[in-house]
């Protein structure tokens, strides 16, 4: 017990120290982490030795970060983008397995050796991403939500393929079958557990908040250990325990209590990962490392910007929804490391994915932190990417006979209001979304409007600026903004240019780049809050506000209107 309460010690304080040093540099911390792991372990100065510690803190990493994926797992708030996603998840997962397949057995790997290196490879981290897009307040773009959608599947699917990876070397139909049925009792039990028996015992249990949480890590604990002594592995009771919590009212607060906790064994969990590297094991397999690596990196990106562009979508979202899915999995490693215990694997194809996992995270953490810079350096060649949308010549645009004074930039929850607004003041206005899903509700409303990005250069030309009195964007994007102010000011120093931001820094670098006015929703309604309060003591007045903002309320929700950004 001394032992691990000093490994956890030295654990937390370097990652500490390198976590302080990486936000100096402005460089990701999951790198930070897992130069902590290389330094502490067997690789670097070896003050934590114990490979039973290091998979229990691992494990302990990975039991949290799929709790709270299944607390956040809502498919019915991610419906807009479910077909999608999940042609993309599928022909990816297909797709990177069979050229892991053929890479591998290329290399002289034995069936199963090449089964385990497939299988490895054709998962992506949904902790990587979805940490690193939230860093971005990405998570409610479109390509956020497609992201997380094809995680989710992948996860999915990673679960189905755990459950039968004991039975591989004598597989069969009935075999995968009775697989399939164990793991489709227990998502059984979930989903009735979920619907009868937990929501009674919860509602007790949010009445006091130290309970809601101690109860919520209990049922984390509960399920695990019920998903192990049924021979599935301790992650996929974690996953379950959050999916069976995700439809309650609770489910928001418990992710907001339990994820700094996510967060501090996640920091684990990446250190752990650094601990497992072992160079001295692995310098014979240094071009399959590499070759792998790019597979990962190319192969997966590429099978979700294909499937997402046929679905009509251009390809800027298509591009972002690709880049981020360029890394190996902790299901990579949950796959290899139930091999290793099986006996189907060696630790040198252990060794391998551990290191393919690694070099494909620290790569995509610096391709989603430029990825609108490696966008337009790929713009021209990405081109290719519209020639597959089907929905091409369906999604065109309304231009009414006159020139539009307003340009709309983002139909979202301020774009909704917007809209309305100006078509009460009779303006001409103009809606550029990238989602074709909203266009074609806007075309069937006779809504002048165009499908397109703002951050492409193609659509600012096409609608041209010059005529132009007022230009309002919704879309938080920082270099989305900055690009579409210096297009304004070169077709029309006159326009009046709004345009939207999440942070205070971002705000402040827009206003100094000519923005007229930077909207920040959270500031916006904190005013608006205010302004009610102050109006308060006219009771007839705030009640007719009342009833207003219910109607506006149950207008949005008949058309679908619950995400916070469409861009």
């Amino acid at each position: 017990m001394q032992n691990i309460f000093f490994d956890i010690g030295i654990i937390i304080i370097i990652a500490s120290i390198f976590g302080y040093l990486a936000k100096l540099l402005k460089q990701p911390p999951i790198l930070a982490y897992l130069l902590t792991g290389i330094l502490i372990g067997p690789t670097g100065f070896g003050w934590i030795m114990d490979q039973n510690t290091i998979l229990i803190l691992s494990e302990l990493g990975i039991a949290f970060l799929l709790f709270i994926v299944g607390l956040e797992f809502d498919l019915k708030k991610l419906k807009e983008v479910s077909m999608v996603s999940g042609v993309a998840a599928i022909v990816q997962i297909m797709v990177c397995f069979i050229a892991g397949y053929f890479l591998a057995a290329a290399f002289g790997f034995t069936q199963i050796h090449s089964i385990y290196l497939a299988l490895a490879l054709a998962f992506s981290s949904t902790m990587i991403a979805v940490k690193l897009l939230s860093d971005k307040n990405e998570l409610n773009t479109i390509h956020g939500k497609i992201i997380l959608v094809v995680l989710l599947i992948q996860d999915i699917i990673a679960i189905f393929a755990l459950s039968f990876l004991s039975t591989i070397e004598a597989i069969s139909l009935p075999l995968v079958a009775q697989a399939f049925f164990n793991v489709g009792l227990l998502f059984l039990i979930t989903v009735v557990s979920s619907k009868f028996i937990l929501p009674h015992i919860f509602k007790t249990m949010a009445q006091s908040t130290e309970l809601l949480v101690l109860s919520s890590i209990g049922l984390l604990f509960l399920f695990s250990i019920i998903a192990h002594l049924s021979g599935f592995s301790i992650a996929i009771g974690a996953f379950l325990a959050g999916l069976s919590l995700a439809g309650m009212p609770y489910s928001l607060e418990i992710i907001g209590r339990i994820k700094a906790l996510t967060s501090f064994f996640s920091t684990i969990f990446f250190a752990s990962l650094g601990m497992q590297f072992v160079f001295g094991d692995i310098s014979s397999f240094i071009l399959p490392i590499i070759s792998f690596s790019l597979l990962v990196m190319i192969i997966n990106p590429l099978s979700v910007m294909i499937p997402v562009s046929m679905f009509g979508y251009k390809k800027r979202p298509s591009f972002l929804s690709g880049i981020a899915i360029g890394q190996t999995s902790e299901f990579s490693l949950i796959i290899v490391s139930l091999g290793l215990v099986l006996g189907h694997i060696t630790q040198e194809i252990v060794s391998i994915v551990v290191f393919v996992t690694a070099l494909t995270i620290m790569t995509t953490t610096y391709a989603i932190k430029y990825d609108e810079s490696i966008y337009r350096i790929l713009s021209g060649p990405l081109s290719v990417l519209d020639k597959l949308n089907k929905n091409k010549k369906k999604i065109g645009y309304i231009f009414s006979k006159s020139k539009p004074e307003i340009i709309l930039c983002g139909y979202n929850r301020i774009g909704y209001s917007v809209l309305k607004t100006m078509e009460k003041m009779k303006k001409k206005i103009l809606v550029v979304d990238f989602n074709p899903g909203t266009i074609k509700k806007m075309m069937r409303k006779k809504i002048n409007c165009i499908y397109g990005d703002i951050g492409d250069p193609e659509i600012i030309n096409k609608i041209g600026l010059k005529n132009t009195k007022i230009i309002i964007s919704t879309v938080p994007g920082l270099q989305e903004s900055f690009f579409l102010i210096k297009k304004a000011r070169e077709a029309n120093n006159n326009i009046l240019i709004f345009v939207t931001a999440s942070q205070i820094e971002d705000a402040l670098q827009l206003y100094s780049a000519g923005a007229d006015y930077v909207i920040l929703p959270h500031f916006l309604g904190g005013e608006y809050v205010s302004f009610l309060i102050e109006q308060s003591h006219k009771r007839n007045k705030l009640m007719r506000t009342k009833f207003e903002h219910i109607h506006e309320l149950r207008e949005r929700q008949r058309i679908g209107h619950e995400h916070p950004y469409h861009q």
